[in-house]
C-alpha cells in the first residue's frame, strides 16, 4: 500500500476543498512558498506545523469556520508577541535612559 507523505496529503486535501496555496498558507500562518515546498516534499514541516496540518486535514472543512478560528488564534498569538516585544523594548529603553522600565511608556497607534 502506497503511503502519501504529509505534504502530499496536504495537497490532496487542499485540492479536494478547492483551496489555493495562499488560503492554506493563511490558515497555517506560513507563506505560500512554504506550502509549495511542503506539498512537493522538498521540505518537511517542523513538529508544531506537522501537528497543525494533521489536525487540519483530519476533519471536514468549513472555510468560514476554519478561517475564523485560525484568524482568532493567530490574533491571540500576535497579541502575545506584541506585548512581549513592548516589554522587552521598555526594558531596553529604560536601560539606555537609565530609568526604571515602569517609567517608560510606549504608545502605538495605527
Amino acid at each position: 500500500m502506497l503511503m502519501l507523505s504529509l505534504g502530499e496529503r496536504l495537497r490532496a486535501w487542499r485540492k479536494a476543498n478547492r483551496l489555493t496555496a495562499e488560503q492554506v498558507a493563511a490558515l497555517l500562518g506560513v507563506s505560500r512558498v512554504t506550502i509549495w515546498h511542503w506539498e512537493r516534499t522538498e521540505r518537511k514541516a517542523n513538529k508544531p506545523y506537522r501537528e497543525h496540518i494533521e489536525t487540519l486535514i483530519a476533519r471536514p472543512f468549513g472555510m468560514d469556520q476554519a478561517l475564523d478560528a485560525q484568524a482568532e488564534e493567530r490574533d491571540q498569538v500576535n497579541s502575545l508577541r506584541l506585548h512581549q516585544e513592548i516589554r522587552v523594548s521598555k526594558e531596553r529603553i529604560a536601560f539606555l535612559a537609565g530609568v526604571n522600565p515602569a517609567d517608560v511608556e510606549i504608545n502605538i497607534s495605527y
